[in-house]
């Protein structure tokens, strides 16, 4: 992980298996990050069948290769709270500290501009197929994640109560 690869398929796949099946699923659920491979989004279908779910909607938000790379080379964490910043959308507090507990901010090594290019890289290769797999169910809505953390809300909440337009 610290690398950027993807943690193997059969973890994930059998992590997910577990949550899924759990009473707090059933009347609904969100994946993020989940599947991110071919195999994931085929071992998906097979869960999601035993178990009586189905996927309403896949969202694919769309945004350049160099815009991800700023992105995610900005996010640092606190360690107390766990909480993320970033300079350009969420400043942390004067010092590089967390606004709630004043904690030293760390950035993670997978989130230096080197390793975000190489997660970008793996998405493309591994992760970017998954949505042909379930565009043809016509599961996908493309969403613009250029803009505000409160406009991309509202394109996400608008595409998720079907309202294409927004989207």
């Amino acid at each position: 992980m610290d690398r950027g690869d993807l943690v193997p398929d059969e973890v994930m796949i059998d992590i997910v298996r577990k949550r899924l099946g759990e009473n707090d699923c059933h009347p609904g659920f969100i994946l993020d990050g989940f599947p991110r491979t071919e195999p994931q989004a085929a071992a998906l279908d097979m869960v999601l069948a035993e178990l009586g779910h189905r996927l309403d909607r896949v969202l694919y938000l769309r945004v350049g290769i160099e815009e991800l790379v700023d992105r995610l080379s900005d996010r640092w964490v606190c360690s107390t709270c766990a909480r993320t910043y970033s300079r350009r959308f969420n400043p942390p507090a004067p010092g590089n500290r967390c606004k709630y507990d004043a904690t030293v901010l760390y950035q993670r090594e997978d989130d230096s501009a080197d390793a975000a290019r190489h997660r970008i890289n793996v998405y493309l290769r591994d992760t970017l197929p998954v949505l042909d797999h379930y565009r043809l169910v016509g599961l996908v809505t493309e969403i613009d994640g250029i803009g505000s953390i409160e406009e991309i809300q509202q394109r996400i909440l608008a595409a998720i109560e079907g309202d294409q337009r927004a989207a």
